[in-house]
């Protein structure tokens, strides 16, 4: 249990430093543009790819093979993941199965509402759930 504790306030943190990394500027039309984009996050060595929804960008060092408990991603309305300008939506947190049954009360999800399984074609692997933290409900596409 004490572990599962570390593991949240870990997470914590991240998330933390993950919607703070990326400021984003309201000039009142409703669009929104990032101070940061994919481009200057892959040059920074954060790995960047787009699932088929949007593009995802992860920090440097986490190795999917070796499936991480807790994966934060920024997401960003485009689907190149080198894009010089993209509209920041918020973040994605995707925790993996085995520690979210186990602690699924601690963990309060954003604008999507409840935590869902990542489809089995996607990545990460093994399995994990996910939650979007973005900054409005826009309508986005399923595929």
């Amino acid at each position: 249990m004490k572990r599962i504790a570390i593991v949240i306030a870990l997470v914590g943190a991240l998330l933390v430093v993950a919607a703070g990394t990326v400021a984003a500027k309201n000039d009142g039309s409703g669009a929104e543009s990032a101070t940061v984009s994919p481009r200057q996050l892959t040059n920074a060595g954060w790995d960047c790819l787009d699932p088929g929804y949007w593009v995802h960008c992860s920090p440097p060092g986490i190795d999917f093979t070796k499936a991480p408990p807790v994966i934060v991603s920024l997401n960003f309305w485009t689907k190149n993941p080198k894009a010089a300008r993209a509209r920041y939506l918020g973040f994605e947190d995707l925790i993996r199965v085995d520690i979210w049954k186990k602690t699924r009360q601690h963990w309060p999800c954003g604008t999507s509402g409840k935590y869902r399984r990542v489809p089995g074609n996607s990545l990460p692997k093994p399995g994990y759930m996910y939650c979007h933290h973005f900054n409005d409900k826009i309508a986005l596409p399923t595929k």
